[in-house]
């Protein structure tokens, strides 16, 4: 967990990353406030982060490798980069999921994940963000993209990068 002061930063190099990785690994850097959890400094509570989390469906050792670089990209406030299951990634999803509240959620595709998109995303994130709101961003590509925009119903296979 990275302080959102170095979002901009944090996103370039996670996606700069990513965009090598092997069709294995599967992540999202996510930017919501941080919980008043034991492992967050009190300081930090409550105040705007990103989360970086990460799925490896291969080997475990080769995983740990594969999402060390993740771990220097900045000084993070807690190390919470870990492989977990793909199922758990969505775990982070359901304190927005709660039923008869109301939600608003905003698809977004990058062609390029691009110096000024980043900035957009990290701007308009600031603006809008409370305990409620979490920014969702995936890397795709992989042997997803490797599939024909035509061959299945989502068609945003050339796409670089995902936000929701």
């Amino acid at each position: 967990m990275f302080e959102a002061t170095e979002a901009e930063h944090t996103i370039s190099e996670y996606a700069r990353i990513h965009l090598d990785a092997p069709d294995e690994l599967s992540t999202e850097a996510v930017l919501v406030l941080a919980p008043p959890a034991p492992f967050i400094p009190a300081d930090m509570q409550g105040k705007p982060v990103l989360m970086i989390i990460t799925c490896y469906t291969g080997n475990s050792r080769e995983g740990e490798c594969i999402i060390a670089p993740l771990r220097q990209i900045a000084c993070p406030i807690a190390d919470l980069i870990t492989l977990i299951l793909y199922a758990d990634m969505f775990q982070f999803n359901e304190a927005g999921e709660v039923q008869g509240q109301q939600h608003h959620v905003v698809t977004l595709f990058a062609e390029k994940c691009t110096p000024e998109f980043i900035h957009s995303l990290v701007e308009v994130s600031q603006e809008v963000m409370s305990p409620q709101t979490l920014i969702q961003f995936r890397i795709l590509g992989g042997a997803m993209q490797r599939i024909d925009s035509n061959a299945t119903a989502f068609a945003h296979r050339d796409k670089e990068g995902w936000s929701w």
